[in-house]
């Protein structure tokens, strides 16, 4: 099963935007510049959807260069007088210092089901990005989610949790509505391997910032592994 629509509902609403370490006397201005972000990006997604219901309606970034959202690279971009701005997930934005930097703040959020994008901005676009501020969102449980699980447990049924989502969102996610094993997580984006993809497929019940080739690959490892598999 997927996390967005399956275990979660289609609606997703801002938590709360708060500022990257070391912004935080900036935070007014880094979230002005996200509202006019959500204003001049038009992906037509639960996310982006989510943002521009948060924002009060504002003036677009001037003269943008809007490259949409993609599942692949998990960012949408906008350049706008010199400066390219991207929103999305921290963990294929940020450096690895900055994510050490703000991982307690991250992780606060991610530990509670709480889905965080990072907005961050670079005047030079292979240079490294800057993070300015972070947005968390959550999705609520469809009706009776719970149950459905409880009644695949007592048929025997294993429960795989596959997402694009980061992995500490989707388990805390799936251990609300009683997934057996939902606290056995794995980064997707660090199985660099097929073996490593195989391995995992059986090993684990949660796969988080999964690619979407990946996910085929998976479905494929537990059917080479003996088992019947539905989606």
């Amino acid at each position: 099963v997927d996390k967005t629509g399956t275990i979660t509902s289609n609606e997703m609403d801002v938590r709360e935007v708060f500022a990257a370490v070391g912004h935080e006397d900036g935070l007014d201005q880094s979230e002005e510049l996200l509202a006019r972000y959500a204003s001049t990006v038009d992906d037509a997604n639960i996310t982006m959807a989510a943002l521009k219901a948060y924002f009060a309606e504002t003036d677009p970034l001037e003269d943008a260069e809007v490259t949409p959202f993609s599942s692949k690279t998990k960012f949408s971009q906008v350049v706008s007088a010199g400066t390219i701005y991207r929103l999305g997930a921290p963990e294929f934005l940020l450096s690895k210092q900055a994510l050490d930097k703000n991982h307690s703040i991250m992780e606060d959020r991610t530990g509670r089901g709480e889905r965080v994008l990072a907005l961050v901005r670079s005047t030079d676009a292979g240079a490294t990005y800057e993070p300015l501020c972070f947005a968390s969102l959550e999705n609520g449980l469809r009706p009776n989610v719970a149950e459905t699980f409880s009644y695949l447990r007592d048929q025997e049924v294993a429960v795989k949790v596959i997402s694009g989502d980061n992995p500490l969102t989707v388990s805390a996610v799936a251990r609300s509505v009683g997934i057996p094993h939902a606290e056995d997580w794995v980064d997707a984006s660090e199985l660099g391997t097929d073996e490593d993809l195989r391995e995992a497929a059986t090993r684990h019940t949660v796969f988080g910032r999964v690619r979407p080739e990946q996910k085929r690959a998976l479905v494929l490892a537990l059917k080479d592994a003996g088992v019947r598999v539905a989606m």
